[in-house]
């Protein structure tokens, strides 16, 4: 047997032992996340995450747009948007109330208590 066939079997040899060891830790992953509570843990962390996650991409996304604000070849596009994350309103173009009713004013009158309407 040359050198070389040698070799070759050495590293066949790690490579099946590397393969039945990743089949070993998938089995086990994939075993303690079929229990309900290993699920339910999972999702906490995974909302926990998204949370913290888009909490803190607002935030730098805040910090670094505010001294773009000042510019004024950006200003009538910042501006607005940093009120709008700030004050939490909806940006321009933006109809908070499409598609609710109407709200009755002070000077219409107010419908009978039985449901008609006069």
């Amino acid at each position: 047997m040359d050198e070389e066939t040698r070799l070759l079997r050495e590293e066949i040899s790690r490579l099946r032992a590397e393969v039945a060891r990743l089949e070993n830790s998938i089995a086990r992953l994939h075993h303690s996340l079929a229990s309900p509570r290993a699920r339910f843990a999972a999702g906490l962390v995974t909302g926990l995450g998204t949370v913290l996650g888009a909490t803190l991409l607002v935030s730098l996304l805040l910090w670094l747009l505010r001294p773009l604000a000042r510019l004024p070849v950006v200003e009538d596009v910042v501006r607005p948007a940093v009120r709008s994350i700030e004050t939490h309103q909806p940006a321009v173009g933006l109809d908070p109330d499409a598609g609710r009713p109407p709200k009755a004013s002070a000077n219409e009158p107010q419908a009978a208590s039985g449901g008609e309407r006069p």
